[in-house]
């Protein structure tokens, strides 16, 4: 496993989303990420997107996506032969992680004060879903309500309506596994200065409400956010437009050489003279009438057309594409970002993480089938390969479920 983490291994205790996306950054910066999985399952394996015609259609998408470059367990801690090695797996162990409510794994034997006794030197870190104080922190959370409560929907939506989500995990669930990750990283690094390791908390309702960083700093000069569609409260022109094509383009004017810039790719050098746009502030307090006249000018030619010339101009722009874009894309290909990977399931194009080393490049692995790699830790830790339990899939629980009707 190479990578600049090879070496350090972690019990990958997480769940739905957060969790196993943390871990999946783990392994593909070269850690040892060890998933562990009662029979049954994590609750994310059918979390929709199970949409594989064949026989193996027994796995969402959301499962495959977010445990690349791991090797998956099944343990059933509810059994004492399974905690026994469980307990041997934890004397092996960097960092344990999870992302349960705070006090789930007190009930289990697995908390902190338990596994620390085993092995001192562990970073331990939780991040749940409302943390470990206040009149929430019993609640599970998930993606779609956590941005409710974060408040982001509040300013997010097009203008007038009641807020909008981002879809799929691609907001809270993916900003809360990041924090995870410098969680973890942050107790590595604690333990090399004093060979101590320690217990770290974090939730995904405090990360949620880290994004909103700006929008408080709004708050307190009384200013409160709403929704505004693709535009900017205090930038204008800043946001999408439609084009002939039915297409759309985004365009921003971060100062006064960009605006210049604008007028002049779109042919409205006109504009740059008015006076109710001869600055940003002037800009803002009248939206209505500029974006009116951009509107009109957009929709006379392509996104693709406009694009060139914005580009030509060096003016923050971009057309709207889908992610089956990105993959004959010769740009986001050129990367090596987006990878071919063969899985269980089938052959995939899957991203990778978004960074280069130049002294310990990493790799990206597909990752595994529930359980996949049980026996093979159990020989790793001097156990017996019947002592393996066995992944309960869906079929098997369907077909167990009817014989007992």
């Amino acid at each position: 496993m190479a990578g600049p983490l090879e070496g350090i291994r972690v019990v990958d205790m997480g769940h739905a989303g957060v969790g196993p996306y943390a871990g999946s950054i783990m392994g593909q910066l070269g850690a040892d990420v060890i998933k562990i999985e009662p029979p049954w399952g994590d609750i994310i394996q059918q979390s929709g997107g199970r949409g594989i015609e064949d026989e193996k259609r027994d796995m969402s998408t959301f499962y495959i996506g977010c445990n690349l470059s791991k090797r998956g367990v099944i343990f059933n801690l509810k059994e004492e032969k399974d905690r026994e090695i469980y307990y041997k797996l934890i004397e092996t162990a960097d960092v344990y992680m999870d992302n349960w409510r705070a006090d789930a794994a007190s009930h289990t034997g697995i908390d902190y004060a338990s596994l620390s006794k085993i092995n001192p030197r562990i970073v331990y870190v939780n991040s749940s879903g409302f943390g470990a104080r206040g009149p929430w922190s019993k609640m599970g959370s998930y993606d779609g309500y956590g941005e409710m409560f974060s408040g982001i929907t509040s300013f997010t939506g097009d203008i007038g309506t009641r807020g909008e989500k981002a879809r799929g995990g691609v907001r809270i669930d993916t900003q809360t596994s990041l924090c995870l990750v410098e969680m973890i990283m942050s107790g590595l690094y604690y333990r090399q200065i004093t060979g101590k390791g320690q217990f770290i908390q974090g939730s995904q309702m405090e990360s949620a409400v880290q994004l909103a960083t700006v929008r408080f700093a709004e708050l307190n000069f009384g200013l409160t956010p709403k929704p505004m569609g693709s535009g900017h409260p205090f930038m204008v022109p800043s946001r999408a437009y439609r084009t002939k094509d039915d297409a759309w383009i985004a365009v921003t004017a971060h100062n006064e050489r960009d605006w210049r810039n604008l007028c002049l790719a779109l042919g409205r050098s006109d504009l740059i003279f008015d006076v109710r746009f001869h600055n940003n502030a002037a800009r803002v307090e009248h939206r209505d009438a500029l974006d009116a006249a951009l509107d009109g000018v957009f929709a006379t030619r392509t996104a693709e057309e406009w694009f060139e010339g914005l580009q030509a101009r060096k003016v923050p722009s971009g057309t709207k594409v889908t992610h089956m874009q990105h993959i004959t894309d010769p740009h986001i290909m050129g990367q090596d970002m987006l990878r071919p990977m063969s899985t269980y399931w089938r052959d995939m194009i899957l991203p990778t993480l978004p960074i280069r080393f130049s002294e310990t490049p990493r790799e990206t692995r597909a990752g595994p089938r529930p359980g996949e790699h049980t026996k093979e830790i159990l020989a790793e830790l001097g156990f017996p390969p019947e002592r393996a339990s066995e992944w309960v899939g869906p079929n098997q629980r369907v077909a167990t479920a009817q014989a007992g009707r």
